[in-house]
């Protein structure tokens, strides 16, 4: 092949390779260029939490939330009517509340020696019961705690003991207020709340921390739970299972 030959040849090679980088140009305008390509998402980019002070936890869109610790108790001890009775008071203080508000349930590890603690403190004060109380139902009443408290409780409290730690389900309330609202009249609906409950139930329910919030969050978001999300077309929003109520 001559000179000129090969220079046609070199010249047809130009012009494909400059329609093919052309097709492949008009491609990525329609895709978005490389540059601009999504980029995963963080979990601050998903989450709506903007901070967290105190037991208030504050959004993105000027909301914000407040998180109670609402007391548990163990009924294994208790009657049929005394179970009804506490349930009853439980939904009296809850029927009154006119802040709108989610439950949660969530795991916390505990130290499995308090509970044998606990279940020996429970023994002394029905021992004392017991023998303060009158001869007929009343004593008999005791006397079956007794032996619920050492039979049974008491043997799987040491055991537990024996063992590691244990996961205990606290409840959480958590209250939600829109952006705008007084913060002072919000704290005081709270406050409210605290205060018919002590007076109504065994124990009142208290404020959760900022440890504890946070401890919430991260057992919400997690990385399963972000990779999951983020590969859901991009959604801007993680779902919401009562942790923002």
């Amino acid at each position: 092949m001559t000179a000129v030959h090969w220079m046609l040849l070199l010249v047809l090679g130009l012009l494909a390779l400059s329609l093919i980088c052309a097709r492949a140009a008009s491609r990525t305008g329609q895709k978005g260029r490389p540059g601009e390509a999504k980029t995963a998402k963080s979990v601050q980019d998903l989450m709506p939490l903007a901070d967290i002070r105190g037991c208030w936890a504050f959004m993105k869109d000027g909301s914000y939330r407040a998180y109670m610790r609402w007391p548990g108790r163990n009924q294994s001890l208790d009657t049929d009517a005394e179970r009804y009775a506490k349930a009853l008071k439980d939904a009296a203080v809850l029927g009154s509340i006119e802040t709108r508000f989610a439950i949660l349930k969530y795991p916390e590890s505990i130290n499995s020696s308090r509970q044998l603690v606990l279940v020996d403190a429970a023994i002394a004060r029905e021992e004392k019961a017991f023998f303060a109380a009158p001869d007929g139902p009343e004593r008999e009443v005791h006397r079956r705690k007794l032996a619920i408290l050492r039979d049974n409780m008491r043997e799987a409290a040491l055991k537990e003991t024996l063992g590691s730690d244990r996961l205990s389900w606290p409840t959480c309330l958590v209250f939600c207020f829109p952006a705008g609202k007084d913060m002072k009249i919000a704290k005081e609906s709270l406050d409210n709340i605290i205060r018919l409950a002590g007076e109504t139930m065994e124990n009142a329910p208290r404020y959760m921390d900022e440890r504890e919030i946070r401890h919430l969050y991260q057992l919400y978001f997690t990385p399963h739970t972000v990779s999951d999300v983020a590969a859901t077309k991009g959604s801007a929003a993680l779902p919401d299972y009562g942790l923002f109520a």
